[in-house]
């Protein structure tokens, strides 16, 4: 988790300035098909005054397929290849725990990226 303090301006909170996608497909390599994709997000406001800022982050991930006769096709798919350790998300708010006070403590809440994960697929074409 990174904090950055900057100059207070009105912004969108959790609106990110930058966002990319690069993605690369092969399809038909003889019975092989597949891609690779690199997504980005920059850093962005987490509330309106842009006090703080989210990290950003970049993923990659990937998949293969193999055609079999009769329309079987196995997959394996590959996200967050680097096992990148980052927040998907990041929100700014106030809470208001037990114990707290009424007024509440406005914090960072994350939501933690998923883990290199591995999934497979099967499918068939009629």
């Amino acid at each position: 988790m990174v904090i950055h303090r900057r100059a207070a301006t009105v912004c969108l909170p959790n609106s990110p300035k930058e966002i990319a996608s690069l993605n690369a497909y092969v399809k038909n390599l003889g019975r092989w098909s597949g891609g690779l994709e690199f997504r980005y997000l920059g850093r962005y406001p987490l509330p309106p005054d842009n006090q703080i800022q989210g990290a950003g982050n970049g993923e990659w991930n990937g998949d293969a397929a193999y055609q079999l006769n009769g329309g079987w096709k196995p997959g394996l798919g590959l996200y967050n290849i680097l096992d990148t350790r980052a927040n998907a998300a990041e929100f700014w708010y106030t809470d208001r725990l037990a114990g707290e006070s009424p007024d509440g403590v406005s914090d960072l809440h994350t939501h933690p990226r998923e883990p290199r994960t591995v999934r497979i697929t099967i499918g068939k074409t009629r």
